[in-house]
């Protein structure tokens, strides 16, 4: 509802869309019906090192430098039209773009391209103009069959600076999404004096805004490289989201972990200057905290605030545990878990002290952290280890108060069948579950990911079973 208010949306299909994204990403790439095309076009996938001096195909990502890359996504944009039975004259935005990841093209005309430049932060190959530039050349061959389509991608990863040349994303038929993925995890657009990252960012974003037409925000609501220990956006999200209103942005979409120990303040101030940019977040979050916390909100604004300041004064960007001993001390920690017995002693009813409860987690595991990481610079394994089980079983007690919630939606969807007459197995819809969580988990750990939400699918399947046992409807 936030982002229809923001910017009217026509159907939009893409990465959370399997039946209308393009192909690039790579579990498209390899998908069967593209094999008949990369036997006949092998130089259409990306050459990269085998690490002997010579090159192999990968099919994770496209040679943009193919003669027959572009035909190739022309033709993929055929099949969406022709699958969704639209007139070649309709209006539709494809989300497209390439794999998540690296992988791409290293041979000497790709390399062309990139002109020795590097990604600001990652240090990889910036891969801006390969992206780009294809997305263009895409744009115009398609445009002649679809004249009204529209591609809308990331500036992401090491594809996140600004194209060498601004003709490339100008006009119509382009709408580009800024995903702030490599840069300072601590710092936002307005702590360019405390961060180099989003100094650069700051200036990369602002030639987008003056050459691109349609320009939207993809953010993320925690600290990628930790989510575990003492985090807030509130100071970022306050002052960032003025500047980027000022620049002319349409819209937001955040990647949401559900961590309310230290997304819950955030995530509602976000939302609320979504509908009134103009407002002031300080206030925005102590009425945040007067609604959470009862009579215990002063402390608790005492709390988010003095969070928000730590990490935008962080002199570290990483995010990682490593700086966190930079960040955090003993003492601040005795100063956060003062201001939550405070809050939680006042609070009005069980709710409100629960709600302190859960914003406790991440400073009782930022003391499991500091007990490993002074036990480990002083080389006493042994108490290091047992510091990091303690910080894994506070883990486990998370994930089996989410086991239980998770059932509970599995005995609601019982009820909800019983009604409709729907079979307990699904398995477009389990198939669709696992692609999404193999994305979210990443390469690293896909196959454990998918194993373990197949068990609980499993699991629910069986609970979703003894319910309708009685009716016969399984």
């Amino acid at each position: 509802q936030l982002r229809t208010r923001q910017q009217p949306r026509p159907i939009m299909v893409g990465y959370q869309y399997n039946e209308g994204r393009l192909d690039w990403p790579y579990h498209q790439l390899k998908a069967k019906r593209n094999d008949a095309w990369f036997a006949a076009h092998p130089d259409c996938q990306a050459a990269v090192s085998d690490g002997k001096g010579g090159f192999k195909f990968n099919r994770h990502q496209l040679n943009t430098t193919s003669p027959s890359a572009v035909e190739f996504e022309v033709e993929n944009i055929r099949r969406i039209w022709k699958k969704n039975g639209w007139k070649a004259d309709e209006s539709h935005i494809l989300r497209w773009g390439p794999a998540d990841g690296n992988g791409f093209d290293e041979t000497a005309a790709s390399l062309g391209i990139v002109r020795g430049r590097r990604d600001a932060v990652s240090g990889e190959w910036d891969e801006t103009d390969v992206v780009f530039g294809f997305m263009r050349k895409v744009l115009d061959a398609a445009r002649k069959e679809f004249p009204n389509v529209t591609l809308a991608t990331l500036v992401y990863n090491n594809y996140a600076d600004f194209p060498s040349h601004p003709e490339w994303i100008e006009g119509p038929g382009l709408q580009f999404t800024i995903a702030d993925i490599t840069h300072s995890r601590y710092h936002g657009a307005m702590d360019a004096a405390t961060s180099p990252s989003r100094a650069y960012y700051r200036n990369v974003v602002e030639q987008w805004a003056k050459h691109a037409r349609r320009v939207s925000f993809y953010h993320y609501n925690w600290n990628l490289a930790d989510a575990v220990l003492p985090y807030s956006r509130l100071k970022i999200i306050g002052r960032d989201m003025p500047w980027e209103h000022s620049l002319g942005v349409r819209g937001y979409e955040d990647e949401q972990l559900q961590g309310e120990s230290y997304c819950a303040a955030h995530d509602w101030v976000q939302a609320q200057l979504m509908w009134n940019v103009k407002q002031d977040w300080r206030t925005a979050t102590e009425t945040f905290c007067r609604k959470a916390y009862g009579r215990g909100w002063k402390p608790m604004l005492e709390f988010w605030l003095y969070i928000s300041d730590k990490v935008s004064e962080a002199g570290d960007e990483t995010g990682s545990f490593f700086a966190a001993r930079r960040i955090w001390s003993r003492a601040d920690a005795a100063k956060l878990l003062g201001w939550l017995e405070t809050a939680e002693t006042a609070g009005d009813n069980a709710r409100d002290r629960r709600r302190v409860r859960v914003a406790r987690h991440s400073v009782d595991q930022l003391v499991r952290y500091l007990d490993f990481a002074e036990a480990y610079a002083r080389h006493d394994f042994a108490a290091a280890e047992a510091a990091v089980r303690k910080m894994c079983a506070a883990i486990d007690e998370e994930m089996s108060e989410l086991f239980v919630r998770r059932m509970d939606c599995a005995d609601r969807v019982a009820e909800a069948k019983r009604g409709t007459g729907k079979a307990v197995l699904d398995p477009g819809r389990e198939r669709e579950i696992l692609a999404k969580v193999a994305e979210r988990v990443g390469p690293g750990l896909e196959t454990e990911g998918r194993l373990l939400f197949s068990t609980l699918m499993s699991i629910s399947r069986g609970r979703q079973r003894a319910k309708l046992a009685d009716d016969g409807k399984f």
